[in-house]
């Protein structure tokens, strides 16, 4: 479920929502690059959508880092690393996203 989440952030909701969207690709030399895309004004930003869009985006890191701190605590090793893995996945949507911002 945590890679479905991070797929549709990624893939959908931030470009319906925002008219953002960011991918990595791999160059021809093997080293990875990202790729941002900003929204081109075709379409007006709705208030309530950004604002929707950005409050989940950066608080699904912080859940998954007290979730994990919880789990930390209770001695239960693998859903700390679960937690873990979904704290990252949000974190490389959090800074694809704020590079994709136009004044980034």
């Amino acid at each position: 479920m945590a890679a479905f989440d991070f797929w549709t952030v990624k893939n959908i909701t931030g470009r319906i929502m925002v008219g953002l969207r960011w991918w990595s690709e791999i160059d021809e030399n093997g080293v990875e690059k990202w790729v941002f895309e900003s929204n081109d004004q075709k379409k007006e930003v709705g208030a309530t959508d950004s604002f929707v869009f950005w409050s989940s985006l950066y608080m699904m890191p912080i859940i998954w880092a007290i979730f994990m701190f919880v789990d930390l605590i209770s001695l239960k090793i693998f859903w700390v690393i679960v937690a873990f893995t979904c704290m990252l996945l949000s974190g490389a949507n959090v800074v694809g996203y704020y590079k994709c911002q136009k004044d980034h």
